[in-house]
């Protein structure tokens, strides 16, 4: 009888052991990456004092607040086919504005339109959502062009390049 309680501690290790998966540990978000290019030399490059924020998200948050940046996640919504972002070049304002005196802020907006597609991963993990961008449309005041992966899975790897003609780096 003595013997029972640690057999039996010993297979509820080992069913529990059994029930957990490694295979959940994966990255199961599809979750776009943005690089930055120089539109003449194609190389990388940082963007200074820049704010991205999304249209339409709750308050239009603010995924980056002002800074220099060389990448950026940008995240699609799963319930709607379209996702927009605005670049604003906080570099460009004047380093004084007159009292009274309205500015309007130099900008940029990126539209990704897709369509979301449900992928199943395993019993254990669920599903999560692929994009399958469509289009691309954009503003042009400093960016030049936008290239993309036609198909955002949960790879994490650069699936937006965007490619700017004028010097904010």
């Amino acid at each position: 009888m003595k013997r029972i309680g640690p057999i039996l501690i010993i297979g509820l290790m080992a069913m529990a052991a059994s029930c957990t998966s490694n295979e959940c540990y994966e990255n199961h978000s599809a979750l776009p990456l943005a690089y930055f290019y120089n539109m003449e030399t194609g190389q990388q490059v940082s963007l200074q004092s820049v704010r991205i924020y999304g249209i339409g998200a709750p308050g239009d948050s603010v995924l980056y607040p002002t800074q220099n940046l060389q990448e950026a996640y940008l995240p699609f919504r799963i319930w709607q086919d379209t996702t927009q972002y605005v670049f604003e070049y906080m570099g460009m304002l004047p380093d004084s504005i007159p009292e009274g005196m309205v500015y309007e802020i130099p900008a940029d907006t990126v539209s990704f339109i897709y369509e979301p597609k449900e992928w199943f991963v395993s019993p254990a993990c669920g599903a999560m959502y692929f994009f399958d961008i469509k289009k691309v449309e954009h503003s042009s005041l400093l960016i030049d062009s936008v290239s993309y992966n036609e198909l955002i899975t949960n790879e994490n790897a650069v699936n937006i390049k965007i490619f700017f003609k004028e010097t904010i780096y």
